[in-house]
This record gives C-alpha cells, sequence and structure tokens, in this order.
C-alpha cells in the first residue's frame, strides 16, 4: 500500500504536471488566434447558408493559416463578417513609422514618453493591420526624425 507521504506526493505531481499542461500555450509561444473575415457583397441568410460562405471566406483571407470557421458570423451592411480562428505564433518586434507624414507629422520622432504614449498604439495597428497587435510600452529614437516601437501579436 501506499502511505500518506506517497499519495500526497502523488497528487502534488498530478497537480504540477496538469498546470504545464494547461499552460502549454505560453510555454510553446501559440495560442488560437480570432480575427474577422469580411465580405461587403455576401448576403448570408442563415447559419447553414454561413457554415458554407464563411469556411470559404476565412480560407480565402488567410491561405496559410490552418484556418477554420468558428461558426459565429453577423451581417454587416449588405455584406456579412465571418469570425476565423488559427494557431497563431508570438511575436514581438520594434516597428518603425517612416517619416512621410504617417502619424500626421512632418516627422516621427518622440520626444518622450507621452509621445509614445499618444502614437504608438496607432504606429502597431497601422503597421501590423488585422494582427490584434499590442504596443509593448517600449519604443526607441532610430534616427534624428523618426523612432519606433514594440509591438506583440499573434501571426
Amino acid at each position: 500500500m501506499f502511505t500518506a507521504n506517497q499519495v500526497l506526493f502523488g497528487v502534488v505531481v498530478f497537480f504540477a504536471l496538469y498546470y504545464i499542461y494547461k499552460s502549454r500555450e505560453g510555454l510553446e509561444n501559440t495560442k488560437t488566434v480570432t480575427n474577422l473575415a469580411t465580405c461587403s457583397d455576401c448576403t448570408i441568410w442563415n447559419s447553414r447558408d454561413a457554415s458554407a460562405k464563411c469556411d470559404k471566406l476565412c480560407k480565402i483571407n488567410n491561405p496559410d493559416k490552418g484556418v477554420s470557421y468558428t461558426g459565429n458570423w453577423t451581417t454587416v451592411g449588405k455584406g456579412a463578417s465571418c469570425e476565423c480562428s488559427f494557431e497563431g505564433a508570438y511575436k514581438k518586434q520594434f516597428i518603425g513609422c517612416p517619416t512621410s507624414n504617417s502619424l500626421g507629422t512632418s516627422d516621427c520622432f518622440f520626444w518622450n514618453n507621452n509621445d509614445a504614449k499618444t502614437n504608438c498604439q496607432y504606429v502597431c495597428d497601422k503597421f501590423l493591420p488585422g494582427k490584434g497587435s499590442k504596443w509593448t510600452g517600449q519604443w526607441k529614437n532610430t534616427s534624428a526624425n523618426t523612432s519606433a516601437c514594440e509591438c506583440e501579436y499573434y501571426d
């Protein structure tokens, strides 16, 4: 038979392994990412119609990601929006904004944290469209006229 200490040890090991298993998404650096695929001239009549159209739409909009239709959809004007999901790999990188009025100013130089707080999420969204990017709070000046923001996203 097992002693109380052996049983307790087994229970602790079980829960530790279970926790690691549940946290594997973070350990593998991937997670399930959802995004919307829209079609401006698609009319969806019901869930069955959505299943057929959205599955194709998800695969057309994300051809290389092993994407699948989640079953969620909405009508948008005369079109439709379908929710797609795929396993995405975590990425983090500095994104620089060019000097060509990308922020509505003559340059893209941040003087301080307040400038970065005002502009960096916009830079992440603009230069990584559709990736659900978020500014990490880090930024740096890359030249006398430009700065870069660190963005994280799943691709």
